[in-house]
C-alpha cells in the first residue's frame, strides 16, 4: 500500500492511531467483520511495517501492496491487527536525525506505551484476547513485552526472535576482525561514539529475491549497526541467554525458526523453549522449520515472507485460534 493509497482511504476503512515517538500505520478493516481477538505486530530490525507485513506487484520491487499480504490474511481470520514503525524505521521519527539509531529498550517501553495507551482504549477491541506477533527482533520486544505484562496477553507468536546472536558475533567486518572483537570495547564506543554504524549483519542469500526487495526499499536502513544499538543487542541477548533469562515468560507461545538461519539462532529460540519454566499451564510450542521438520520447508529467516510462508502463517493462525476459544 503507497503513501497515495493511505490518503485516498475513507476514515471508515482505516485506523488512525496517535503515538508519541512510533508512527502507526493504517491497517484497513472489513466491513462488519466481527473481531474476535487482536494482535499486536512487531516488525524486525532496520525494516518498517509495510516491509514486514505487506507484498509486493512484482517479486524483488518495494512492497507496496496490501491485499493478500500477511497482515490482511490475519484480518480476514477474525483478528484486528495493530502496529506502528519503531522509532528510527520506516516512516517513524529517528533520534538525532539518524535512522536505526536507538536502544531497544526504548522500543519495548514505546509499544507498551502504545497498547496501553491507544490499543487497549479502542472500544472496539476491549474484552478482547490479546496477541503478539513478532518477528526477529521484534520477536525479542514481544518477548519483553510479554514479559512486564504477563496477564495481559492471552499468546506469544515468534518468529526467528532475536534471542542470541553468536552467528552475527562471528560475522566478518573487515579481514580477520569480527562483530565479537568490538565487543571488549563497546560500552566505551557507546558513551565515545554511539551512532557510528561498525557491525555488519547477515545477508539473504538462500532467496536473492527476497534480498532484493530489501535492497530496493527506500524506507529500510542499509546501512551496518550502530553502537549504540548494537550494545543493546548484546546487551538483551546475553540477557535471555543466561541462567534464568526467561524466567520471566509467563504468556503461552508459539515460536517459529529455520535450521538455515545466519541471522537469530536457532539455539536461542531452543532456548526460550527448553528454559522457559514458569509459562503458563506449560502451554508452549515450538516449530523447528526445515525439510522433514513441524514446518517441512526450507526457509531461511524471514519465515512469513519466504516460500513456505503459507505453511507458518497456517500453523500461526491455527495455534491462535485454539487459545481465543
Amino acid at each position: 500500500m503507497s503513501d497515495d493509497t493511505y490518503k485516498e482511504m475513507s476514515d471508515d476503512d482505516k485506523t488512525q492511531l496517535k503515538h508519541v515517538v512510533g508512527v502507526n500505520t493504517p491497517l484497513p478493516l472489513i466491513p462488519n467483520m466481527e473481531v474476535s481477538s487482536f494482535t499486536n505486530a512487531q516488525h524486525g530490525y532496520g525494516a518498517h511495517t509495510q516491509y514486514q507485513w505487506f507484498d509486493s506487484k512484482v517479486p524483488g520491487q518495494q512492497r507496496t501492496v496490501y491485499e493478500n499480504c500477511i497482515i490482511d490474511l490475519v484480518v480476514r481470520e477474525g483478528y484486528a491487527v495493530r502496529t506502528l514503525d519503531h522509532t528510527g524505521h520506516g516512516r517513524s521519527e529517528n533520534k538525532d536525525d539518524l535512522k536505526c539509531f536507538f536502544q531497544f529498550e526504548h522500543l519495548v517501553d514505546e509499544f507498551e506505551q502504545y497498547i496501553t495507551d491507544t490499543v487497549m482504549n479502542e472500544a472496539k477491541l476491549k474484552g478482547l484476547p490479546i496477541f503478539l506477533f513478532g518477528i526477529s527482533m521484534g520477536g525479542a520486544t514481544a518477548i519483553r513485552l510479554s514479559e512486564n505484562n504477563p496477564d495481559r496477553y492471552t499468546g506469544l507468536v515468534t518468529f526467528a526472535p532475536m534471542c542470541s546472536l553468536e552467528k552475527v558475533r562471528r560475522q566478518t567486518i573487515k579481514w580477520c576482525i569480527r562483530n565479537k572483537h568490538l565487543e571488549p570495547f563497546i560500552g566505551l564506543l557507546a558513551c565515545l561514539k554511539p551512532s557510528m554504524a561498525i557491525a555488519k549483519s547477515s545477508p539473504n542469500t538462500m532467496f536473492p529475491v527476497m534480498q532484493q526487495e530489501y535492497d530496493n526499499d527506500p524506507m529500510v536502513y542499509h546501512g551496518d549497526s550502530r553502537v549504540l544499538v548494537a550494545k543493546s543487542f548484546i546487551d538483551v541477548t546475553a540477557r535471555f541467554m543466561s541462567p534464568g533469562g526467561f524466567d520471566n515468560v509467563q504468556v503461552p507461545f508459539a515460536t517459529f525458526h529455520s535450521v538455515h538461519d545466519t541471522l537469530t539462532d536457532l539455539e536461542g529460540t531452543e532456548a526460550l523453549f527448553e528454559n522457559s519454566k514458569n509459562v503458563r499451564n506449560g502451554d508452549k510450542k515450538f516449530y523447528r522449520v526445515g525439510a522433514g521438520l513441524d514446518v517441512d520447508a526450507k526457509m531461511w529467516h524471514n519465515l512469513l515472507r519466504e516460500p513456505g510462508w503459507e505453511l507458518v502463517l497456517g500453523a500461526a493462525l491455527k495455534w491462535m485460534d485454539v487459545r481465543c476459544k
